[in-house]
């Protein structure tokens, strides 16, 4: 009798743990590719050599959410390949025209109000330094937003939509500082 009962308390303790780590949420994961209507903005650069890097943020890789938790640099550095792998063909790491893409500064923000649900904010400044020519140009784009958490049950879900949308002007911002750069029209 003892050794059953030892045994329905394994199980229920084993139930509970399968049960809660269901439950618990694990990373959110942030879309990394540009959509079709904006990749089709993008104006192509065929006759320049570039070499080109993207410098992340440490705060970037692991922004803690209520429960879960995401990162801005993975998508990021997706997002900034693909846009200059679209605009630029003669990719070359020793080419003296050059384009750097880093992840300045993270400001993220869980907010959990009393009487509405939860949000969070999350703030972003990115810098590009342009060297073309020898010539050296750069510029910091600052944007945020924000978006709402779900709790059902024990799981944290964000809306990542939202956070997509912010990488995104970046993405915009970056393409238009290097047609100025390049003097596309």
């Amino acid at each position: 009798m003892r050794n059953l009962k030892h045994l329905y308390s394994i199980i229920s303790i084993l139930l509970l743990v399968f049960i809660f780590h269901g439950c618990a949420s694990g990373p959110t994961i942030i879309s990394n590719s540009i959509p079709y209507d904006v990749q089709q903005l993008i104006k192509v650069i065929k006759s320049e050599n570039v070499s080109y890097s993207y410098v992340p943020n440490p705060q970037g890789d692991k922004i803690e959410v209520g429960g879960t938790s995401y990162s801005v640099n993975v998508p990021l550095k997706s997002l900034f390949n693909e846009l200059i792998q679209t605009k630029f063909q003669n990719i070359q790491s020793d080419a003296s025209n050059k384009i750097e893409i880093l992840l300045k500064d993270v400001k993220p923000e869980y907010i959990e109000p009393s009487f509405s649900a939860p949000s969070h904010n999350l703030g972003l400044t990115v810098e590009v330094k342009v060297v073309k020519d020898g010539k050296v140009n750069s510029k910091s784009f600052s944007y945020s937003t924000t978006t709402s958490i779900k709790k059902p049950g024990m799981a944290t879900v964000v809306d990542t939509k939202p956070i997509h949308e912010l990488l995104l002007k970046f993405v915009v911002a970056i393409d238009k500082f290097i047609d100025t750069q390049y003097n596309v029209q």
